[in-house]
């Protein structure tokens, strides 16, 4: 499942989908994050700028 389009995430109706759905959904927020401050390290250190966080 590509991670890119975090808007074409869908989740069933199911027993329990609610609670697999947020875990679900913290875990895309952790990844998305994560990506993110990668591509500003990597940004901020190719062009010589400092990142606020």
């Amino acid at each position: 499942m590509p991670y890119t389009e975090p808007t074409s995430l869908a989740i069933v109706a199911c027993p329990g989908g609610e609670a697999f759905a947020n875990e679900v959904i913290t875990h895309l927020k952790h990844m998305y994050k994560h990506r993110f401050t990668l591509k500003n390290d990597v940004l901020s250190k190719r062009y010589c700028l400092s990142v606020m966080s």
